[in-house]
């Protein structure tokens, strides 16, 4: 679990220092910023496998059974969208959030 919340941090542009002095559970709850064209920003939840993205367009989906290395994959990925598009959105079920769901 730590090494997903470094590897997620060091996504978020934190350097290796910073992300091991970051607990794990701030990587869970917190969305974390993207460089994308189309998504702005994405969280992982490890213990409900549980993958949240918020698109570029205001809207946010959470994706179920979504292993840790996927979502490690798509913070390493040169271009997220199409990472999102070819590994995640036609693979993993997810489902619109309403603004109340949205954490």
């Amino acid at each position: 679990m730590k090494r997903l919340a470094i590897l997620l941090l060091l996504g978020a542009g934190l350097s290796a220092r910073a992300a091991e002095n970051t607990t794990p559970a701030a990587t869970t709850n917190d969305f974390i910023a993207v460089e994308s064209s189309v998504m702005d920003a994405v969280k992982y939840d490890a213990d409900r496998r549980a993958l949240t993205i918020r698109f570029d367009s205001g809207e946010t989906y959470r994706y179920t059974n979504v292993p840790p290395a996927i979502a490690e994959a798509l913070l390493a990925a040169p271009s997220k969208g199409r990472f999102f598009h070819e590994e995640i959105k036609p693979v993993f079920p997810g489902r619109r959030l309403d603004a109340d769901a949205r954490e």
